[in-house]
């Protein structure tokens, strides 16, 4: 029976008091009830439980407290859902709330085609030694960036569904980040009296489960610039966790200039990441035809 169903108390008992019925009033209505006994015994001593209800209102109780945990659970949920987007995960203030049916597929379906069943990918696989991503484009406003997070809310609402009470998770599952900002948020940890140190930035990048790396090529080009390139592909490498990456430059067509600013172990690092799963976006800005997308 749920909880509150019975009361305990120690006691003295006979044969014929285990076989016993007694009666009982019910909590809720009032009313009397036959019930018979039911025995616990631990460490030599017996106990008797007595229901504390009828089981019309026992019944109506389970039901009562099976709804009020769904709703504290979908409470929970939502905080959670809420907390990861907007304060966690990284992504654009934009981007935060959209997912695929905010694309227009008909612009790029190839690549909404790719982006949906790499989703598919690490919601029925697992993130674990899955493939990583890269999508490209010569040129802006192709729907890069909104692809990438498209995949990531997805992934973020695929986590919630599986999300147990029992087991809570309160880490953010997706890390979005611009090639960019990252860069600038490491050298800031060069600076005396940063809160953040580099180690702890990496940590974080080995830590998340898919990690989205946005606009890559827009950095300085330098040795710095490759070793850490190479140092966060093999952290995701090593830990056979995804990065889903974006860049205005193509492995294909563009090879020198992004070998000049990642080096040639992180393109060929990203080559066996991807294992194919990279995807030419190259096309008109639709921006000019859909206002905020990108």
């Amino acid at each position: 029976m749920g909880k509150g169903a019975m009361n305990e108390r120690s006691l003295s008992l006979t044969p014929v008091d285990i076989d016993a019925v007694r009666d009982v009033t019910c909590i809720d209505c009032g009313e009397e009830f036959s019930y018979p006994l039911y025995i616990s015994g631990t460490n030599g001593v017996l106990r008797v439980l007595t229901p504390v209800r009828c089981e019309g209102c026992q019944g109506r109780a389970e039901t009562q407290w099976k709804m009020e945990a769904q709703t504290e659970l979908q409470l929970k949920v939502s905080q959670l859902k809420h907390r990861w987007l907007t304060e966690e995960s990284g992504f654009p203030e934009m981007f935060a709330d959209k997912g695929f049916s905010e694309f227009d597929c008909g612009a790029k379906p190839k690549a909404y085609d790719v982006a949906q069943k790499y989703l598919r990918l690490l919601c029925q696989s697992g993130i674990k030694g899955a493939p990583s991503l890269m999508l490209a484009s010569r040129g802006n406003g192709t729907g890069k960036t909104h692809l990438a997070t498209a995949i990531g809310y997805e992934f973020i609402e695929h986590t919630l569904s599986q999300y147990n009470p029992d087991n809570p998770s309160s880490l953010t599952p997706v890390l979005f980040s611009t090639a960019m900002e990252l860069f600038l948020r490491i050298r800031a940890t060069y600076n005396d009296g940063s809160a953040e140190t580099e180690d702890g930035i990496m940590a974080e990048l080995r830590r998340v489960p898919l990690l989205i790396l946005d606009d890559i090529g827009k950095e300085t080009a330098s040795e710095h610039t490759r070793q850490t390139y190479f140092t966060i592909l093999n952290l995701r490498y090593n830990c056979k966790r995804p990065i889903i990456l974006t860049s205005n430059l193509l492995l294909t067509k563009d090879l020198p200039p992004l070998e000049r600013l990642m080096g040639v172990a992180s393109i060929s690092r990203i080559r066996e990441m991807t294992d194919g799963w990279c995807c030419d976006m190259s096309g008109p800005d639709y921006r000019f035809g859909v206002r905020g997308e990108r």
